[in-house]
């Protein structure tokens, strides 16, 4: 569930490295944005959890990281003792015999200002965790969610970084940027720019921030750009694109039945389902707000109640009346579901146990009591198109 959240623009309503690949695909999205709220979300807010703890163990806020830990649940803390153990081996593996020089930086926002055709820019981006030692520098990105889709260091939004940090310090040789996922990969791939590329990438950088801070500048719907743009109700381009791709249009388009389909048309119907699905949501939420302030803002239409659902918050008092009532365990048991996860919470709190030696004592407990059944298979785009 999404939620708007009004706060202080951290960016001063400049671009950021973090809209790098959506800002290049659509020049006037960033203008396009301006004075909408930002949204949040539970998975937005866990990542933040995360990610705050992160920050003060690198910090050396001991006293600070304490409190922050125990507001985790325990896949959040599995998933930071991950980010913290990959880091390790990473700097280890970077630094190597120049460890001595090395010093960590956590959740930094670093800058740069520049003034083209006499007026002023800015750019900045907030690197997660930044490794330095001499004049290279480690740059990591933590991808905490699941959820979080896996792909190259090689972006625009670690590149930016890359430039920002090396722009906001001592002269920088070589820049190493890694994407940090753990529910993926422990080894992730690493991606080195030199002094040339740092040059290269910095000039592009800030072609497209000028491009962006263009009043003129044309706006190009797509699924990149579109996914998490705050401007969908203000954007005929938006509308346009995704109102082709739903059905109806869609078929209409393609005009011959699914069953004569062609290898490419049905790819293109793929291709559509993401973009048509946001559109839809977005939609129906745009209609509900509407309704929820003006009842007939919508002729024909109104809101119906949502569905009132009941949880057993205490099923031990429950069992105790069962019983009462000459019910017996075995009676009571297939009413009762245990969900993995929480089960795993529960055996934490016991033994203490955590990561592989938790996952061992799971195994161990459940072991010959576990109906594994696969869900249907979904739709997924190929990497790089293959």
């Amino acid at each position: 569930m999404e939620t708007k959240t009004q706060s202080t623009d951290v960016r001063g309503g400049w671009t950021s490295a973090s809209n790098a690949a959506a800002d290049a695909l659509c020049p006037g999205r960033h203008i396009a944005q301006r004075g909408i709220p930002e949204t949040t979300s539970e998975a937005a807010d866990s990542g933040r959890r995360v990610h705050a703890a992160l920050a003060a163990f690198v910090s050396g806020d001991r006293k600070a990281n304490r409190p922050l830990l125990d507001r985790l649940s325990l896949e959040e803390r599995e998933t930071y003792d991950a980010c913290l153990d990959i880091q390790r081996k990473l700097v280890t593996q970077y630094f190597g015999a120049d460890m001595g020089n090395y010093r960590p930086f956590f959740e930094q926002r670093y800058w740069l200002k520049f003034n083209l055709g006499g007026q002023d820019y800015a750019h900045s981006g907030q690197a997660d965790f930044v490794g330095r030692s001499g004049t290279r520098i480690l740059l990591l990105d933590y991808k905490t969610l699941r959820g979080d889709t896996a792909h190259s260091p090689r972006n625009l939004q670690l590149r930016d970084l890359a430039c920002l940090v090396a722009g906001n310090s001592v002269p920088t040789t070589e820049a190493v940027v890694v994407i940090v996922q753990p529910a993926v990969t422990h080894s992730p791939e690493l991606c080195v720019y030199d002094q040339e590329a740092l040059a290269r990438a910095t000039k592009e950088m800030l072609q497209r921030v000028w491009a962006s801070n263009q009043k003129e500048a044309k706006r190009v719907a797509g699924e990149v750009q579109c996914k998490f743009c705050r401007s969908h109700r203000n954007c005929v381009e938006y509308q346009k694109w995704a109102g082709e791709m739903t059905p109806p249009s869609m078929l209409t388009l393609l005009g011959v039945p699914m069953q004569a389909w062609t290898p490419e048309q049905c790819s293109r119907a793929a291709a559509a389902l993401g973009p048509c699905d946001n559109f839809l949501v977005q939609l129906k939420d745009f209609l509900k707000e509407k309704l929820a302030k003006e009842p007939d803002s919508v002729p024909g239409w109104e809101l119906k109640p949502g569905a009132v659902r009941e949880k057993i918050t205490n099923p031990q008092g429950v069992f105790e009346r069962f019983s009462a009532l000459g019910g017996k365990l075995e009676q009571f048991m297939p009413a009762v579901n245990v969900t993995k996860g929480a089960l795993k919470t529960a055996l934490n709190s016991l033994t203490g146990a955590k990561g592989k030696q938790l996952d061992a004592a799971m195994k161990t407990l459940t072991d010959g009591f576990v109906n594994a059944e696969q869900t249907a298979p979904s739709l997924k785009r190929k990497e790089d198109g293959k």
